[in-house]
């Protein structure tokens, strides 16, 4: 076949799919349309016929024309009947029902976004007729004049209205339900039975619309409200680094417009004034204590989120068969003994079972992955040798057309709310199509990895949405670390947040060194408590009040911390050393004081996921990725390069090495505004100002820690504290430098050990160095750079003095 005609071929086939595929999304929109019209239509004639009622028209009903020549009734013959036997069943309240009917159809013909029709919609509709039925048969005289014309005195209610509820005063025609609960629980059961029927059209016709509705006005009244507060006049400061200044200006005023609050670098927070910050505050001295007071809190509805529109199943059973027998075709076209079993099929992909017989090879079935892709036609396929508890191989093929999944489906699906996980995440649905649900707590801590644009970020809202649908914010906290700016953005109204998204990578070890003290404080409230965990803290009685060490009453409660870093490469080009340091120290400890790590990265490589990172974090989610290498750093294994992207993913749980395939569920951005709108209309964020301030020494001059978090080297907690660090001992700096210019080495360790001092120390020499221009910064593994050149060499008795 030549290669233009081959084209030619794809791209009608491409068009057909298409075509078929927009016929029939028009030919469902074409049946509800008749369908509705139809409905609109019988409920306006039989509201008609009931209009013009006339009691004459009986005569055609018992007993034929007589003198009577005409049908009344303006439906004719049809409508006689109808209105007849409605009004002789129902009274007055089958003009109540049809005029209720033809309200709810003409506003699903308006409205399009409304739920599906069920059974229980159509019940609810029937519960309002009978009990307005039954509520006009306790009062046989209501509208006694409009009853005889209608040839129904005393029986407004209709015969079920009589026959249920009429009052006792009419003997023997009382009502059956009169004579168990009297007049008053007629009523009262009446009542019961409107306010349940009115309640489920409510449900499905109106209560999306008023929770939007609400939203939308309490936005606007905080917008008001916001806007009505006089601008306040900014003080002016001076720094020496007049970039830096001009940088910290551009933040506030691009926070300012999302309204939330800003807290400044910790070299620049003396110089900005209080009323910059618009989030409530808390002490310095509770930097370590997140403790939140109670406010009256609703989870999101879910009505917020993007329904999913009517779809059918991704693989029909004879499209499936068909494979199959292809799949058997090419097994038997290389002699392979094997049969082609059960399949089962997702949203994306479909995995068949290949059964081999005894002393067949299953790397056999496996070499020929590119010959059963050509057979089935399919981009990529995924062998599976063998599957993981089975007897058999198992073969995963995309589909011919797949079905997106919506966070949506999954929230309301039993077995998220039937989950009994700590923290649930919804991350997708399997390849059977459940759910997949993983609990953080148990992870404990999740990496996420896989190519730009295979659904990584998508992920990452779909967890932060999962979070924001379970937890209320004096349940859990949440500190979001984003360089790349946008992709978090729209939660820095959150009311869980702990501090602003953090968008400078210079802040982030700060930032984790805050987690860090946090998780220590936790451990010693957690020992004097007499608990192991979080869980048991959380649940257990006391007696009387504990104070910590600080002499402070302990909380009852202590919410969970989640640290989301969404692009870990970026932050491990800079400072490398002390995240991972952090990182590693944070996986290992924080699990049972309930402090949890979720990162991200879209550059999958060894000098990012490191190994001390890969060990830390055994629960691991790989998305598309270019290469079998970088499946490998993600997974310790192949088969995420043949992923299909957009959301199709491999996830590793916690605790076994059985890799399980998911489809993520699709978040868009007006699904996240309308969380966060309605998120944010509850309450505001409760900022702690010094987490950003948090382990920089008061007493160091303001540029000298600047120029220390700018160079991402900063020390660990408590370093520039230490009172052999807080000065500059110019003689050992001298005596490092003859060193370095002597041997070519500028590390840490060899400056420690050959001037004979501690390691914190001699890291701050090399820090200074840095700064003096005398040695470059660390990148990666590298070794530094030696900037100057010696001219002079130095003596030996200069030697010897270095090195003692």
């Amino acid at each position: 076949m030549k290669p233009n005609k081959f084209i030619y071929m794809t791209k009608k086939t491409s068009n057909s799919i298409k075509e078929n595929t927009h016929s029939k999304d028009s030919s469902q929109f074409l049946g509800s349309l008749i369908l509705k019209t139809f409905t609109c239509t019988l409920s306006i004639l039989v509201l008609l016929a009931l209009v013009s009622y006339d009691p004459e028209d009986t005569h055609f009903i018992h007993g034929g024309l007589g003198q009577y020549t005409v049908v009344k009734n303006w439906i004719g013959l049809f409508g006689a009947h109808i209105s007849y036997q409605l009004i002789a069943w129902l009274g007055f309240a089958s003009h109540i029902g049809m005029f209720l009917v033809l309200a709810c159809i003409i506003n699903r013909i308006i409205n399009k976004n409304l739920k599906p029709i069920t059974n229980v919609y159509i019940a609810g509709i029937a519960v309002i007729i009978w009990g307005i039925s039954m509520l006009l048969g306790v009062f046989p005289n209501f509208l006694s004049s409009v009853s005889r014309h209608l040839n129904i005195d005393q029986t407004p209610g209709g015969v079920i209205g009589q026959r249920f509820c009429a009052p006792l005063s009419t003997g023997e025609s009382s009502g059956w339900l009169t004579w168990v609960v009297n007049t008053p629980g007629s009523i009262i059961i009446s009542l019961c039975l409107i306010a349940v029927g009115l309640r489920t059209i409510w449900y499905f016709d109106w209560e999306s619309k008023a929770e939007l509705w609400w939203k939308s006005l309490v936005v606007k009244l905080r917008d008001r409200k916001l806007n009505a507060k006089p601008p306040k006049e900014k003080k002016k400061t001076h720094f020496a680094d007049k970039e830096s200044s001009e940088t910290q200006s551009h933040e506030v005023e691009e926070v300012k417009k999302v309204s939330t609050s800003i807290i400044p670098d910790p070299e620049e927070f003396a110089g900005i004034p209080e009323s910059q910050n618009t989030g409530k505050k808390m002490a310095k001295n509770e930097s370590a204590r997140v403790n939140f007071s109670k406010t009256k809190y609703k989870l999101p509805p879910l009505s917020l989120l993007k329904e999913a529109p009517g779809q059918s199943a991704a693989m029909n059973p004879a499209e499936i068969e068909a494979k199959k027998e292809v799949l058997q075709e090419t097994l038997d076209s290389f002699s392979i003994d094997a049969t082609a079993g059960e399949s089962t099929s997702g949203p994306r992909v479909t995995l068949y079972e290949i059964k081999p017989a005894p002393g067949v090879k299953v790397e056999r079935i496996s070499s020929l992955s590119n010959n059963i892709a050509m057979s089935l036609k399919a981009e990529s396929l995924r062998i599976l040798t063998p599957i993981p508890g089975k007897d058999t191989v198992g073969i995963e093929v995309p589909n011919s057309s797949s079905s997106a999944v919506y966070l949506r489906d999954l929230f309301a699906s039993k077995t998220w709310k039937n989950s009994r996980e700590t923290i649930p995440l919804a991350l997708g649905k399997k390849i059977n199509g459940k759910p997949a649900i993983l609990d953080l707590a148990s992870a404990p801590h999740l990496l996420i990895a896989g190519a730009t644009g295979s659904g990584k970020s998508v992920c990452m809202n779909t967890i932060i949405l999962s979070m924001l649908y379970k937890f209320t914010p004096d349940e859990l906290k949440l500190i979001m670390v984003d360089p790349k700016v946008v992709e978090f953005s729209g939660y820095n109204s959150l009311p869980h947040l702990v501090t602003p998204v953090i968008t400078q990578v210079k802040k982030v070890p700060i930032v984790l060194r805050w987690v860090l003290n946090q998780m220590e404080w936790r451990y010693d409230v957690h020992s004097k408590v007499g608990v192991r965990n979080i869980a048991a803290f959380n649940e257990k009685k006391r007696a009387g009040e504990i104070l910590d060490d600080e002499g402070k009453p302990i909380p009852e409660r202590l919410p969970y911390i989640v640290v989301i870093i969404d692009e870990l490469a970026d932050i491990m080009m800079t400072a490398k050393a002390d995240v991972e340091t952090s990182l590693a120290r944070i996986a290992q400890l924080a699990r049972a004081v309930g402090i949890h790590v979720i990162v991200a990265t879209q550059r999958p490589s060894v000098n990012v996921i490191t190994g001390i990172i890969k060990a830390n974090f055994p629960t691991r989610i790989a998305f598309q990725v270019t290469s079998v290498v970088d499946s490998r750093t993600i997974l310790d294994g192949k088969g995420a390069e043949s992923l299909l992207g957009k959301g199709d993913a491999l996830f590793k749980p916690p605790g076994g090495s059985k890799l399980e395939r998911t489809q993520g569920a699709m978040t868009d951005d007006e699904d996240i505004e309308k969380v966060v709108s309605y998120v944010a209309g509850q309450a505001e964020a409760e900022f702690i100002d010094d987490i950003l301030s948090f382990g920089v020494s008061k007493e160091s001059p303001v540029k000298e820690s600047k120029t220390a978090a700018s160079s991402g080297s900063l020390p660990a907690v408590g370093i520039i504290d230490e009172p052999e660090a807080r000065g500059g001992d110019e003689e050992l700096i001298q005596n490092a430098i003859t060193i370095i210019l002597r041997d070519r080495r500028a590390t840490t360790s060899h400056v420690q050990r050959r001037l004979r001092i501690g390691y914190n120390r001699a890291a701050l020499i090399i820090e200074q160095l840095e700064q003096r221009g005398i040695i470059g910064p660390q990148i990666g593994t590298a070794p530094r750079q030696i900037l100057i050149e010696d001219t002079e060499e130095p003596t030996p008795r200069e030697v010897d003095q270095a090195d003692k």
